[in-house]
């Protein structure tokens, strides 16, 4: 059985959530040293007919062998708004007439409600005069209220309008963005088909860069270890190359970028600094075995370390990113609406577990490697793709803690 505190508890909480800002907290007075303080609060009574003009304060304050034993002690304060002194000493008759029939239950609420039903039933608000400056200034203010709601109704409806307009441009956007991809895809097919029926009479001659990997790569069927290099740019730590393979079908393949990391720092000539890239190498080899739809694919992956004076390189074949970010929506828009950004995040955990299911785990997650683009299946859908998974912020601390040469980016804490 609960004890007479834990009942008080109960009730105090369960009082305080219905009643709100008109349950008031009030601290009881310095007791003796070691003399126990009683629990003491005000609740606000209104008429809710007129819940600014009939007021009462009902002050309670429990004795320690309330509910079991004893009643509270039940106070109503003046002056009361509404109530003249007569009508406060009436209703104070009342409840205490009626605490006692309480007696041995939980009772606030009861006398509670017995008040406002009290106050309902004999207390009735003072009349205003018709035309009395009361009444003008409550129906001007009234009117003001109804003039302010209605502005930031339309205020409101415009901002709406507004956010609803940047949706459906920023929705064109990526759709202009996927149909010039297509197009750009279909492009660059031609122009393989075109010149590899021309390397079939003329020797293959230019000066195009290749690289060759260690094992057969497949995509979508197509089957290669070898690809052309094009348009190098440099992005922080890294060259960022598109790549092309070199092999007869390259319909159905997806564009691709290479990533080289070149380090040039006596460091990673030693035997710590080889077995540290060694190390990152394995973790994207492992990268290398998965391929989900949300999950930007990794495809191979070569550490050169040359016995040479040259530097150690780190190659990386990827699918080619996106060019709309979520840190790009974002920017362009206030807000996602909630269905697309649940699916969003829906997406985004799945192309994670699809990396923790393989041990890894991916280090640097933002909105700027966080990419949308068209479904493969549904070319009016948008889903996720996530990229820079495990090696990119791996490379950004091996860079911090020994700086891959004096060319790069200042190492930050």
């Amino acid at each position: 059985m609960d004890s007479s505190e834990e009942l008080q508890q109960l009730e105090i909480t369960a009082l305080r959530s219905i009643y709100g800002t008109d349950f008031i907290e009030c601290p009881p007075p310095k007791a003796w040293k070691g003399a126990a303080r009683l629990h003491e609060y005000i609740i606000r009574v209104t008429n809710p007919d007129h819940p600014d003009k009939i007021i009462v304060d009902l002050h309670v304050k429990l004795p320690k062998t309330y509910p079991v034993l004893a009643c509270p002690t039940f106070t109503l304060q003046k002056p009361a708004k509404g109530l003249t002194n007569e009508q406060v000493s009436k209703l104070q008759q009342a409840v205490n007439g009626e605490a006692q029939k309480q007696r041995g239950t939980e009772m606030v609420f009861t006398i509670a409600n017995m008040c406002q039903d009290w106050l309902v039933n004999n207390v009735k608000p003072p009349e205003e005069v018709p035309g009395s400056l009361a009444i003008q200034m409550n129906k001007r203010a009234l009117d003001e209220e109804k003039a302010r709601k209605l502005r930031e109704a339309e205020e409101a409806a415009k901002e709406q309008e507004r956010r609803e307009r940047e949706a459906q441009e920023l929705e064109a956007q990526i759709e202009a963005d996927a149909i010039l991809q297509h197009l750009a895809r279909q492009q660059q097919y031609k122009t393989r088909k075109r010149a590899n029926s021309e390397t079939t009479e003329v020797p293959f001659m230019s000066d195009t860069p290749l690289e060759t990997f260690n094992r057969d790569i497949v995509i979508e069927g197509a089957r290669f270890n070898t690809v052309k290099l094009f348009h190098p740019r440099r992005v922080n730590l890294e060259t960022i190359y598109l790549a092309e393979p070199v092999c007869d079908d390259l319909q159905h393949v997806a564009p691709l970028e290479l990533h080289l990391y070149t380090f040039d720092s006596s460091y990673y000539s030693t035997s710590q600094g080889r077995k540290k890239l060694k190390q990152t190498e394995e973790e994207i080899k492992d990268l290398t075995h998965i391929r989900h739809d949300n999950l930007l694919s990794v495809f191979a992956v070569k550490l050169n370390l040359p016995h040479s004076s040259d530097p150690p390189q780190l190659i990386i074949l990827t699918e080619q990113a996106p060019h709309v970010t979520l840190h790009d929506v974002l920017s362009d828009c206030h807000y996602l609406r909630e269905d697309r950004a649940s699916q969003y995040l829906s997406q985004i955990l799945m192309a994670l577990n699809a990396l923790h299911q393989r041990s890894l785990v991916h280090r640097g997650i933002s909105a700027k490697c966080i990419s949308l683009t068209t479904s493969r299946d549904n070319a009016a859908q948008k889903i996720i793709k996530l990229g820079n998974a495990v090696f990119h912020t791996q490379l950004l601390d091996l860079h911090r803690s020994n700086s891959f040469g004096p060319n790069y980016p200042p190492r930050s804490g």
